[in-house]
């Protein structure tokens, strides 16, 4: 191997004249990143390879890389090092992507444009560090257990078990690795708890992390003979008896609640709180660690410390010296009680920077409520703040349960958010034998919960400014919603920006806490509004504060479709919504069935968004209101497809209980007055079969078959959305359909089996579960459009399945630079960002940075092969 040289990744004429001659290699890696990536001239352009670090060890050391890294990069074939000692002086990997944008793409003669136009769309969501877990009702808490200087984490779950991850990284590059189960100091709590909820602190001072184990009620809690015969608390205590360095918690202090023998003192007793969740600290600015519980009743139960003045400087001190008094639930500033709403989880950290603790309060219906603390640090006084004054405005996912920790060493807290997402909702379905198997070839748990469980918001603003923004799927805060987000995208409330209307299904599980709104049942229709308040090159959007439904949608609507269009020609977007009405009750033909309730007619309605009470007005007559014909579960998408300068209309849906279709309706009409007719001799895609409509009829419930001519099929879609944009950049239309949820044929099939649906056997095309998201390219005109699908590497947004499971997709130009990108919305209820780089330009001003270097290999220092396609330039973790 011939020698390199250092090479500041700023300076692109060294880089690109380094690059001229074939045979040699750019290569960079980031340690941000966990990647490495290489360029190298073959003589025939540039070819480029990436790889995923795996090790555990640091990728860089002393400015080079380390030997694990050298050696995982010659496994993979990205170098041929000779000696890596010798490797890891000589190949510079400082900083992050940036080093590869701003330096290898920077190229002249034509060699960097020809490998930025094969960029196209790529993740741009940044990296989730907890993406990997995956648990029901997960609750996170942030330690540092084994005393090394970083934070590690324990995970708290609907089961009952907490998982622990070590962090094997560092406290600015942290790296979590899930232990085994034997290897966790918390192992074996699934046998005696559920809905388990960790926090640790140092109760006792003598230097290591105790644990408080906060769980739901029933029949396993600890008991305290010496207290009083049967005396209990949902939040159980765990001395650590081992050192800072090796935890040691002791779980032989659990009994069942009958058992009368005496078990260790538990210096916390809150009684049978129900879903416990409890949180350290130091409300009152006396320098010892109080205790904040959140409940299933939605109250925040505060827990003083009242340890004895004597007591304190002389640590450490036995646990049974230790003295919490309740004083009931937290009251704001007018002396109310705080409910956070059922299953509440309370998070404290000084997000406004004036020295005193704030709250934010996460429960089972997601979105994350604050609480300004406008009294002092000893005497604490709360205010909730709404809307504009409300510096998260997220909604993690049901069950939310917010934590603080500062994971990458800047100085700021992090948030981070348990949830269950999309699963708590199926798991039971999954997971209960009768249904179990039906499901097992989809394996969708886990699926769903990756990604999704701990949601990741990095502050990027200041300690008197915060700025949370998602990491993992998106960089905007979109989402996730419940349950099969279903995304709009456009300008409703007129200030010239881009924002977002999201349909999908709620997943909140039991009913509401005292004083609550009533809230829809599980599975039923709901839309949030989230308003832009970034601008149109860096969208930020704001979640509308849920108290205050802006749509008011009635939950008996079903699988809610949203779209943006101006079909008035007044300059300012309605949004129209299709969806589904639930109104025929399937009686059961076998004892002990229950009743089914069967989807029967869609309909469209539309709004406009109204800025002066910040809500959505119901557009009574509208253009798509009385339509000759309307599938089921109906996606409006809306396009001049004929290039005549007004907006034509597409239905796609579900047209006869198995596959989807697509109506369209020609505007005959002006872009003013817009008349749709429904057009029967035009196919934009490819029929799969004689199309035809199920319906069950309404008086005895028995189904028939009616012949309908008037849809295009879909071929292996289910229940398809479309979404129009001139992606390849020719001046005409192009298609991408997604599929709001393409394992759902399983579950309806099931749930309608058993005389609900007559006639045998379905057609195999019906089993096809198509994952990918379909490209449909315009190889027409602007005015006379042909439709050919693209599949395989032509499908740009075939991506999206490497980390979703692609659903509903819109194309939108998110960040103002004039191509389509894509948001794909999955059914696990995750909004994902796909983002569509394609000039040198474009990429160097997205990741240029000046103080980062590079590393070249000269000519003949390694042979070409066959290399792996890089698709995540830009957040190359899994989620």
């Amino acid at each position: 191997m011939k020698q390199g040289k250092k090479i500041q990744a700023i300076d692109s004429k060294h880089v690109a004249k380094a690059l001229e001659e074939v045979g040699s290699t750019a290569l960079f890696a980031s340690r941000k990143f966990g990647c490495a990536l290489a360029f190298t001239n073959t003589g025939s352009g540039l070819e480029k390879r990436a790889h995923q670090f795996t090790t555990a060890q640091p990728i860089t050391r002393k400015g080079g890389l380390s030997r694990s890294a050298c050696k995982e990069l010659a496994a993979a074939g990205i170098f041929n090092p000779i000696g890596s000692g010798a490797s890891a002086k000589r190949l510079i990997a400082r900083g992050a992507m940036a080093a590869a944008f701003s330096g290898a793409l920077i190229l002249g003669g034509g060699v960097g444009d020809a490998m930025a136009d094969s960029l196209g769309l790529n993740y741009f969501g940044g990296t989730n560090p907890m993406a990997d877990a995956a648990d029901l009702s997960a609750k996170p808490a942030f330690v540092d257990i084994d005393k090394d200087g970083d934070l590690d984490c324990f995970v708290g779950s609907m089961p009952g078990y907490v998982d622990f991850w070590e962090n094997q990284g560092s406290a600015t590059q942290p790296n979590f690795v899930f232990v085994k189960p034997k290897s966790n100091p918390l192992y074996g709590t699934e046998e005696f708890f559920r809905f388990t909820a960790p926090s640790f602190v140092d109760i006792d001072g003598d230097g290591d992390m105790d644990c408080f184990l906060g769980s739901s009620e029933g029949d396993y809690y600890q008991v305290w003979e010496t207290k009083a015969p049967g005396y209990m608390s949902s939040i159980s205590f765990f001395e650590n008896k081992g050192t800072p360095q090796s935890p040691i918690f002791d779980l032989s202090s659990v009994r069942v609640s009958d058992t009368t023998k005496a078990v260790d003192y538990n210096p916390l007793i809150v009684g049978d709180l129900w879903d416990a969740v409890p949180r350290f600290v130091d409300i009152d600015g006396d320098g010892d660690m109080d205790c904040m519980v959140g409940s299933y009743y939605g109250y925040i139960f505060a827990f003083e410390n009242v340890t004895g003045e004597e007591m304190k400087g002389k640590e450490p001190m036995p646990s049974s010296n230790i003295q919490f008094i309740s004083r009931g639930p937290l009251q704001d500033s007018q002396f109310n009680y705080i409910d956070g709403g059922s299953y509440s989880a309370p998070a404290f950290s000084d997000v406004d920077g004036d020295n005193d603790f704030d709250m934010v309060i996460g429960n089972k219906y997601g979105p994350i409520r604050y609480f300004e603390n406008v009294g002092t640090s000893q005497e604490y006084s709360f205010v909730e703040r709404f809307q504009d004054e409300n510096p998260f405005r997220i909604d993690p996912g049901i069950s939310s349960a917010p934590v603080f920790a500062d994971i990458n060493g800047d100085g700021l807290d992090d948030l981070f958010t348990g949830s269950s997402g999309y699963a708590s909702y199926y798991a039971s379905m999954v997971l209960s034998s009768p249904k179990a198997p039906y499901f097992a070839d989809m394996d969708p748990l886990e699926e769903m919960l990756s990604g999704n469980s701990i949601r990741y918001y990095q502050n990027t603003g200041t300690k008197t400014e915060p700025d949370y923004r998602s990491r993992g799927d998106n960089p905007f805060n979109l989402g996730p919603m419940q349950t099969i987000a279903i995304p709009a995208l456009g300008d409703v409330d007129g200030d010239g920006d881009m924002d977002a209307v999201v349909g999908g299904l709620n997943a909140y599980t039991g009913g509401p806490s005292k004083g609550e709104p009533t809230k829809p049942p599980i599975g039923r229709g709901i839309i949030n509004y989230y308003e832009n308040i970034g601008d149109k090159g860096a969208p930020l959007f704001a979640l509308h504060a849920l108290d205050d439904d802006p749509f008011e949608w009635s939950p008996g609507d079903f699988l809610p479709s949203p779209a943006i269009a101006d079909m008035n020609g007044d300059g300012i977007n309605e949004v129209y919504v299709g969806y589904t009405e639930y109104n025929i009750v399937i009686k059961p033909t076998e004892p002990n069935k229950t009743k089914a309730s069967m989807a029967t007619t869609g309909n469209v309605e539309s709004f406009v968004y109204n800025n002066e009470t910040r809500a959505f007005d119901e557009i009574i007559d509208h253009p798509l209101e009385d339509l000759e014909y309307v599938p089921v579960y109906p996606s409006p998408a809306f396009v001049d497809i004929d290039g005549d300068g007004d907006l034509d209309v597409f239905l796609s849906g579900m047209v006869n209980g198995y596959s989807g279709g697509v109506a369209y309706y020609r505007n005959d009409g002006t872009a003013v007055t817009p008349t749709l007719n429904l057009i029967t001799d035009t196919v934009l895609f490819d029929p799969m079969f004689s199309i035809i409509q199920y319906t069950i009829s309404p008086i005895s419930g028995t189904s028939f078959i009616t012949e309908t001519t008037v849809v295009s099929g879909a071929v292996g879609s289910f229940v398809p959305t479309l979404s129009f944009g001139d992606y390849d950049g020719d001046g005409d239309q192009d298609v991408v359909m997604g599929d709001r949820s393409p394992w759902f044929r399983k579950m309806m099939n099931f749930v309608n089996q058993g005389g609900s649906r007559k006639g045998g056997e379905l057609p195999d095309a019906h089993d096809v579960i198509w994952k990918d998201a379909r490209y449909f390219k315009n190889v027409g005109t602007k005015t006379a459009p042909v439709f050919e699908e693209q599949a395989g590497s032509a499908n740009p947004f075939a991506i999206a399945t490497e980390k979703t499971i692609p659903g509903a997709v819109v194309m939108a130009d998110l960040d103002n630079d004039n191509d389509m990108d894509a948001v794909v919305g999955d059914s696990a209820g995750k909004l994902t960002y796909l983002r569509n780089v394609r000039t040198v330009d474009e990429a160097a001003a997205i990741f240029k940075s000046d103080d980062d270097l590079c590393f070249v290999q000269t000519a003949g220092s390694e042979s070409p092969s066959v290399w792996r396609k890089i698709r995540e330039f830009f957040a190359p973790s899994k989620y």
